[in-house]
This record gives C-alpha cells, structure tokens and sequence, in this order.
C-alpha cells in the first residue's frame, strides 16, 4: 500500500491543473463534477491507507525524491502514514468531498464558477501534503501554499472590497505567526542538525537529550505558528472575517483544512513539547482563554457565519488547551468530530443564506420560522447544533467532555488543569447558549420578513445531500471513542501517543465515578444553555433587549469583540497607515522621484538650450566650422610651442 500513498494528493492537484489550464474554455460547467471525483478517488486511497493500518499497525512511508541534497543538510521529499495521519486524511478527504458536491449547486452560475472548482482541490491537495509530510520543512512549504489559497478562496469574489480586505486580513495576519514558526523550523535545524521527524537521527529520538530551555524556544516559536493558522489568541482576528469567502469555502477552512493544521503540527511535534512543562501550560493557557473570550463574543454577534466563525475559533481553543493539557488524543478526537459537525453548521449557513437568495451573511433577527420552508435544512442544522452544544449523544459531546475531564486530571499540569478545565465548562454554557440563539432566532417564531417579498425555499437536491451525509457523523462518529479514553479511536492512536518523554507526557488520571460525573455536569450545563436560549428567544420570559440594556457596558464590550480588532487598528494599523503614507510622500515622491523627475528636468532643460544652436543656416554651422578649426589649431599651436622649450 506505501508505492500507492503518492495517489492520494495526486488526484486533486490534477483536477487543479486541468480546471486552471482549460476550465475557462473546455471543462466549463464540468468542472465541479471533475474536481468532486478527484476528491472521492483520494477519499477511496486514503480509507484503504486507513483499513490497512487498523489491520496491522505499520506506518507507511513512500519516497518521492530528494529535494535538497547539499552536504550535510539533506531534506527528502517523503509521504509518511501513520495512525495520527490515517486519522486526518479521512476528515480531510471525507468532508472536502461533500463541500466539493454541495459547492456544484452553491456556484452554480457564478462566472468564476472554473476558478473555484481550481482553487479548492488546490487548497485540499496542500492540506493533504501538509499531513503526508514527515519533516518540517517539507510541511513548510504547504502550510505556507494552505494559507495562499486560503487568500485566493477568502477573496474569490474579490469585486468586493470587504472580501479584498478579509483576504489581505487573514494572509497578513498569518504571516506573524508564520514568522515564529520559521525561527522555530531554524532553530531546529540548528539543534537537531536536521528537519526530518523520524529515524535514529531524527529530531524525535534525540529531543530528550537538548536542555529544556531550548526545547521550550523551538515549542513556543513553533506553537507561534499554531497560533495563527488555528486562530487562537492574539492572532484570532482573522478568522471571523474569512466569512467574506463563499459558504463552502469557510465550511472547508473552519472543519477540515487550514485551521486544523495549527492543531495538527503541535500534535505531530508533541514529542518536542512534551519537553518543556512551560511551553505545555502556554500552550493550554492560550487554548483556554480563547475557548471562552470566543464563546463570548459568539452570544452577541447576529449574522449566522460570524456566529459561527466565533464558534470555530471557541472549539479550536478547546483542542489547543486538550493538548496543553497532555490529553493529546482527546484534542484530535475533538479536531475530528468538529469537522463533521462544524462543516455541516457553515453548509448549513450556506443554504439558508440560498434559501432566501442572499450571497452575504444573513442577520438572524431578519429571519425566524424558517423550518417550515426549509424542512431539511432545519433538522440537520439542529443536528450540527446539539453535537457543538456537547449535548449526549452527539458526537461532540463525547469529544468535548473527555477534554474538559482530561484537563482536570491532567498529569502535566496538575493545578492548573483544574482552572482550564472550569474555563472550559464556562465556555460550554456559553457555547449551549449561542448555538441555540442562532437555531431559536433562525428557525422557530413567527417569520420578521414580508413573505410577499421574500420566498424561502429548500436547497436542491445537490446541497441538502451533503447535509444529510455530514449530519450522519456529527451524530453519531462520537462513539469511535466510547467508552471514553478507551474507545477504539484512542486506542488506534496509541502507538503515536504512548511512550513519550518528558514533563508533558504525564497521563491524565481520572476514577471512573470523575469521568461520570463530569459527563453529568457538562450535559447540565449544556441543557440550561438551551434552556436559557429558549426562555429568552421563543416565549420571551426573559427580555433579552432588559438584558442588554442593564447590562450594556458588558453587552458593548462583547458585541465589539473585546476591542482587540480597535485596539489593533490603534496600535498597528494606522500607525503602519500613517508610516506607509510618510515614506510615499517624503521617501518616495521628495526623494526618490524627485531625484530622478530631477535629472529629467535636468537633461530637457540643457536639451532646450543646446537646441537652439541647431539653427538649419548653412552660415551659421559654415561659421561654427570655422570657429572650430580655429580652436584646434589654436591647441595644436601651444603643444607645438611647448615642446621647444
């Protein structure tokens, strides 16, 4: 099976190439469908790579050739399998596939329609290298080619300012974090003398013999590119604009390519934190304080895809501070129920907005009733709902619960753990609360728009199929991990992350009556968020416009998303404004175009003068002739004289 695994990017950089090359004038329409094949042959390789390894334990690697030979410093072009990377090739391939399929009738008549269906088997193959990877230069180069297209799909209509100005955002934002895992990757080679993961020279078998300081630098730098790409804070702005991109476009950032690569690489490289006990309670402090100042921000946000975006960058925070915590199968366990149910809410997002014939983000408080027109829609969006709720027996209970209980038992960080793992059921409550206002508002009551003028309709059969096939696993794929910590997915995940090193490879240790009693607690506080959304948003006993009046100041300052995107306009953005206008005007236009326009000046000024001896009389230049000779014989005379002296 290992000479095969070279199939499994292969097919969706071909449907990019041949969309690109001739989408314009031969594929046409066609090319939705090409692309949507290309991602279910990767989908068929990648559940065979998947089956074989559940079978017999190996890791699979193929060598493609060597990229960089140069002395000493060698870097190979491999594909390598294992049972981490099993995992993320089926979410990857299984979810691109269905927003692939629904993207057919979301683009349907967009004039951009070929590029679209170029640039997202494009963003799927980098994301799939980016997993195949077995080195972290190689991972690099494709986590750098996931954040183009991000850029290209973000601001895919870009005849529109706001989707320029999310594009440039997002790319911008990014290149911080990027800064931080470059010097990470440096440092690295510098320590290791090599990038490559595996093997008896590999940065994996000799991390336990460098000093803790320089593997909490190399932690903390590569954690700074987590950290952007996985939108977590400070570099979470970006996220909740990328939602200027088409529906399937967030739906494929926000479940299945470029946010999970932050939580991916910190689990692929956990051998190198699970060296340093600081760089594991950054990292989980970080997770942590995201997953509730998102949640946060989420109740009082009104379009559906900002809602949901907010959600995004919440769920993320609870992965990140899963793997802070040292419970690095429950963060991926939560990575992979997110992409079903968390895809599944953007579709949705995305068909509602079809349904009442919008292409931006619709606001939830113009809507209401919608269930009875969009009977499909409504039911698998409750689905996606109740599972990020973390409500039994959806799927994101199980994973969700299992990272707030692992937290508290945490073996690397013991006390700390149980302050993150509080933070976590806070966010929980508020995640049950924000989810809900937007089914509440979206789909029950009595419809706030002129049905006269506004005729909501269900999605064909091209987008609602996708819908239902997302729903199945965002019920029910919970239950590869139960019972929890002993399912069969933690136990197909072991031989990655058993046998590590270092402070932050200490198991969590909980009592079967702990791990009951939190899923008793989680699922408590999940109901009385869906319980508080209810009394507030379908009979009204609690007035929210009361609420958001005696509670303005925290009502503004949620609503205004803490200020950090002010705060950065404050502090970077029209500083770097002004500065970028200064250097126009003084070092470019006074200087720089000065000195040249100067020398034009110069030259036509001169030029002017000396056209006037060009008189067209036959005299004049007869007389000029003359002159001249005089001058010659004149200087031939004096050398002459002085040679005779």
């Amino acid at each position: 099976m290992a000479h095969w695994l070279f199939l499994i990017p292969l097919f969706p950089l071909v449907a990019f190439a041949i969309n690109i090359l001739f989408g314009k004038w031969y594929v046409r329409e066609r090319a939705g469908l090409l692309a949507s094949v290309a991602i279910f042959a990767s989908w068929v390789v990648a559940l065979i790579v998947l089956l074989d390894i559940n079978q017999n334990g190996h890791v699979l690697k193929q060598h493609l050739f060597t990229w960089i030979p140069a002395g000493s410093f060698n870097v190979e072009a491999n594909l390598y399998v294992d049972q981490l990377t099993a995992i993320m090739l089926i979410v990857v391939t299984t979810v691109s596939f269905l927003v692939h399929v629904y993207s057919i009738g979301y683009m349907h008549g967009d004039p951009g329609y070929y590029r679209f269906f170029a640039y997202l088997p494009l963003f799927v193959f980098s994301m799939l290298m980016l997993v195949l990877a077995d080195n972290l230069l190689v991972l690099y180069v494709f986590w750098e080619a996931v954040g183009l297209c991000s850029y290209l799909l973000i601001g895919f209509w870009y005849k529109r300012r706001s989707a320029i100005n999310a594009a440039k955002k997002a790319f911008i934002v990014n290149r911080v974090g990027d800064l931080g895992f470059g010097l990470g990757i440096m440092w690295a080679f510098w320590t290791f003398g090599t990038v490559a993961f595996y093997g008896s020279d590999g940065i994996f078998a000799r991390v336990s013999q460098i000093g803790t300081g320089t593997m909490t630098g190399i932690a903390l730098l590569l954690f700074a590119g987590a950290v952007g790409k996985s939108a977590q804070f400070p570099l979470h702005v970006w996220l909740p604009d990328a939602m200027e991109g088409p529906s399937p476009v967030s739906a494929l950032i926000h479940a299945a390519t470029m946010v999970t690569a932050g939580v991916y690489m910190v689990a692929r490289v956990h051998p190198i934190f699970e060296q340093s006990h600081t760089a594991m309670v950054v990292v989980a402090a970080i997770g942590a304080f995201t997953a509730f100042m998102a949640a946060s921000i989420a109740i009082t946000q009104n379009e559906i895809k900002r809602v949901i975006a907010y959600s995004t960058i919440s769920q993320l925070g609870y992965m990140v501070f899963a793997l802070g915590s040292g419970v690095w199968a429950a963060g991926i366990f939560h990575l992979m129920t997110h992409a079903f149910f968390k895809g599944l809410l953007f579709l949705g997002a995305g068909s509602i907005m079809h349904g009442v014939h919008s292409e931006l983000d619709v606001d939830m408080r113009k809507l209401g009733g919608l269930r009875k027109y969009m009977p499909i829609t409504f039911w698998t969006f409750l689905v996606a709902a109740l599972a990020n709720a973390g409500l039994v027996p959806f799927s994101g209970f199980w994973s969700k619960d299992e990272i707030i209980s692992g937290a508290w038992g945490s073996g690397v960080i013991p006390s700390f753990g149980n302050v993150v793992s509080i933070v976590g059921l806070a966010a929980a409550f508020l995640t049950a609360l924000y989810m809900f206002r937007l089914v509440f508002l979206t789909f029950f009551g009595e419809p706030r728009f002129n049905p006269e003028e506004l005729h909501p309709h269900e999605s064909p059969p091209v987008m609602w199929v996708p819908l239902v096939l997302l729903a199945i696993p965002a019920a029910l794929i919970g239950f590869v991990g139960v019972p929890p910590d002993a399912g069969w997915f933690h136990h197909f995940l072991d031989p990655v992350f058993a046998g590590g090193t270092g402070p932050g490879a200490a198991e969590a240790h909980l009592t079967t009556t702990t791990k009951i009693v939190f899923a008793v607690v989680s699922t408590i506080i999940a109901l009385a968020g869906i319980g508080l959304a209810y009394l507030i948003y379908v009979p009204g006993v609690i007035s929210r416009y009361a609420i958001a009046v005696r509670f303005h100041g925290i009502y503004e300052f949620l609503f205004h998303k803490w200020y950090f995107d002010d705060l950065y306009n404050a502090i970077f953005v029209r500083p770097g404004r002004r500065l970028a206008t200064m250097l126009w005007e003084v070092v470019d236009i006074g200087i720089i175009d000065a000195a040249v326009n100067g020398v034009a000046i110069g030259i036509g000024a001169i030029s002017q003068r000396l056209r006037h001896v060009q008189t067209g009389l036959v005299a004049n230049y007869a007389l000029a002739i003359a002159l001249g000779m005089v001058v010659l014989v004149g200087i031939y005379l004096a050398g002459f004289s002085n040679l005779f002296r």
